[in-house]
């Protein structure tokens, strides 16, 4: 909480996050880290676990007027196999001002690295949903494959998406100690171009084993 309050952002996503589990000692940490923040919140469980849930909760300081909660199963198994890990998307749509929304999501793919048929198949189902909107949307997450390979997942996002940033330019942030890859991006889309990117960039401060992403984008605003 005391890292979130000096990064100060307006939108802010959590992947990970236990609610009112045994091992949180029945807290429920999202809300715990919005009211600690000022911020609005929505969680997104992706499963039940140790008595409450586990899954991803997204935060704004922008009054939240809708959510969607997407459970992301992948595709099943073989049987005599462990089942896939179900995860989830968190996404809100946020008021502005009078004339201005927009819709802000988050997940957390599949992590098996060998094989990425799984997070394919969840991130076609996220873009279905997101496909639909016609105001920005700002999408990010950890999407568990690595900056330096393109694969099915990035070439999925990247047809509807723009990456924030990308390639060898770009702030490794995974592991935190020497960053060798990047497993956590910001992506966006937007009608007539109305958002950029001021920068982009990943901040030393934290308690996860990977560096936070953090974009500054900045959004042309309709008068009317």
């Amino acid at each position: 909480i005391d890292i979130i309050k000096e990064y100060n952002p307006d939108l802010l996503l959590l992947r990970q996050v236990d609610m009112e589990t045994t091992r949180a000692n029945k807290v429920d940490r999202p809300k715990e880290v919005a009211t600690a923040t000022g911020m609005k919140y929505f969680f997104a469980k992706a499963f039940d676990y140790q008595g409450g849930g586990y899954g991803n909760a997204v935060l704004s300081k922008f009054p939240i007027e809708e959510t969607l909660d997407l459970a992301l199963e992948g595709i099943a198994p073989p049987a005599g196999t462990n089942a896939q890990e179900v995860r989830s998307m968190a996404m809100i749509t946020v008021k502005i001002d009078e004339f201005n929304k927009l819709v802000f999501a988050g997940t957390e793919l599949d992590a098996t690295a060998t094989d990425e048929k799984h997070r394919a198949k969840q991130v076609n189902e996220i873009l279905a949903v997101t496909k639909s909107q016609t105001i920005p949307v700002i999408f990010g997450g950890n999407f568990n494959f690595n900056t330096l390979t393109n694969g099915a997942v990035y070439n999925s996002i990247k047809e509807q998406f723009t990456f924030g940033c990308w390639g060898t330019g770009c702030p490794l942030n995974s592991p935190k100690a020497a960053p060798t890859g990047i497993y956590d991006f910001i992506t966006y889309k937007s009608a007539n171009d109305r958002i950029t990117v001021a920068n982009y960039t990943t901040l030393s401060k934290t308690t996860s084993a990977f560096l936070p992403i953090v974009a500054e984008l900045k959004l042309v605003l309709l008068d009317k």
